[in-house]
């Protein structure tokens, strides 16, 4: 568990996380996130103050999470494809954006090669505003002149 003073975090079994997160539903002073790691049976579980001031720090801290999940994929053709998208776009995004990112970011990278740049169909929950964004960036930032 790492907890500083604006966030708390948790990595848990499913069973810690669960117990976490029913506590933090019954108290308004916290505004939580939480969600499964794809492949395993961990959680996570995020939470800060949900005064909106620390709100806007919660979401600066999701901003350079993704950034940094964008940059460091594992190949540098996945990290340039998403990497230069976050750099260019990343700050316009809204909140409910950011979750389409994030669940585009836990899809495997030949399939977002295929969506991304060869313009194939994904499946239903990954056809979003976020996916054509990203395939605009990339038609735009291609286009021969």
């Amino acid at each position: 568990m790492v907890i500083n003073a604006d966030i708390l975090e948790v990595e848990a079994s499913r069973g810690d996380a669960n117990q976490l997160e029913s506590a933090l539903r019954d108290s308004s002073r916290w505004a939580w996130d939480a969600g499964a790691t794809k492949g395993t049976d961990q959680l996570y579980l995020s939470a800060g103050p949900s005064d909106p001031v620390q709100g806007e720090v919660q979401s600066s801290t999701r901003r350079k999470r993704l950034l940094f999940r964008c940059w460091h994929r594992g190949t540098q053709e996945s990290d340039l494809l998403l990497g230069s998208f976050a750099d260019s776009c990343l700050a316009a995004l809204d909140e409910n954006q950011f979750g389409r990112l994030e669940a585009l970011l836990d899809c495997s990278d030949p399939d977002l090669f295929d969506w991304i740049l060869s313009g194939s169909a994904p499946p239903t929950e990954h056809d979003h505003d976020v996916l054509r964004l990203l395939r605009t960036y990339w038609v735009r930032r291609h286009r021969i002149k």
